[in-house]
């Protein structure tokens, strides 16, 4: 099934440890309270792509503070 959430897309993922983190991984985010509300696709060097609703697809690191502050986990689905 295909997730249509980032919840439900969290919940699909098996947890991977940050300095485990490939390209094609999924990286996620709590930023509007309990629940992971953001996700991304791991890149590499720290790097990540996402969708910014006032910016559209951009590209950003974890090492941000921003970013830092509000990651929650990693994670990888099963092919």
């Amino acid at each position: 099934p295909v997730a249509r959430t980032t919840q439900a897309l969290y919940s699909m993922a098996s947890p991977t440890a940050a300095a485990n983190l490939r390209d094609g991984d999924l990286v996620f985010f709590r930023i509007d309270g309990a629940k992971v509300s953001h996700a991304g696709i791991y890149l590499c060097n720290d790097y990540f792509i996402h969708a910014s609703t006032s910016k559209g697809v951009m590209v950003s690191s974890l090492t941000e503070p921003y970013w830092k502050k509000y990651f929650v986990a990693a994670g990888r689905l099963a092919p």
